[in-house]
């Protein structure tokens, strides 16, 4: 395949973007998948939405440092189910800008927490909507997770605080994502082995990027 067309990835959240380090983990499988050289950067800050990277000049900086291809979008984790209206609005606002600088916006659905699986439904059709009107992708990495068993699944999803990923949950994001990213790659047949993940057996990473690849079919 031809290396001559690199795959150029932005990244913008908060910890559940850089906890185990979630870009670098997306460009060594999109390295795998698709043959080509990929590039991806993180522009992340604890705690924060997309409202406030919306508000802040060197997110927005970021993004006019381009070209990117796809631009990762990731809000607050509660954001959908405290103040849906708000993560609408800066969700949409980030999707527009991205499709104005030539990106695909890719909207990063997270997960429920631990102790409240039963809302990650309402997390899912808040992103959902978004995607729908504003013609964005959406990476269900919170359904993955739910398709995994949450709490259930070992090597753990969470870490101890029940809202953060373990280094297995934040592979299973990037998995996810680089799918979303890069559908036309078969990513259940694959021939070259799986890149190597200090922490992650190669059985488990190939388990959880067929978590993530059976979850985007079901959606299809």
């Amino acid at each position: 395949m031809s290396f001559s067309s690199p795959i150029r990835v932005l990244l913008i959240g908060n910890s559940h973007t850089h906890v185990n380090n979630v870009p670098a983990s997306l460009q060594k499988l999109l390295v795998w998948g698709t043959g080509r050289v990929v590039t991806c950067m993180g522009c992340t800050t604890d705690s924060v939405s997309l409202q406030w990277h919306w508000n802040h000049h060197a997110s927005r900086r970021a993004l006019d440092a381009g070209p990117y291809d796809f631009v990762v979008l990731q809000e607050r984790s509660g954001g959908p189910l405290e103040d849906a209206r708000s993560t609408r609005t800066y969700a949409g606002h980030w999707c527009e800008a991205a499709k104005q600088h030539n990106a695909t916006p890719v909207l990063y659905m997270t997960w429920a927490l631990d102790s409240a699986p039963q809302t990650q439904p309402d997390i899912a059709a808040v992103y959902d909507k978004v995607a729908v009107e504003h013609g964005a992708r959406v990476a269900p990495v919170g359904l993955a997770w739910q398709r995994a068993g949450f709490g259930a699944h070992k090597p753990p999803l969470y870490d101890a605080d029940g809202r953060h990923a373990a280094p297995a949950g934040s592979f299973l994001a990037a998995a996810v994502l680089a799918q979303t990213i890069a559908p036309q790659v078969s990513w259940l047949s694959l021939r070259e082995p799986p890149p190597v993940f200090a922490s992650l057996a190669p059985e488990q990473v190939l388990s959880l990027v067929g978590i993530g690849a059976h979850t985007i079919l079901l959606r299809e």
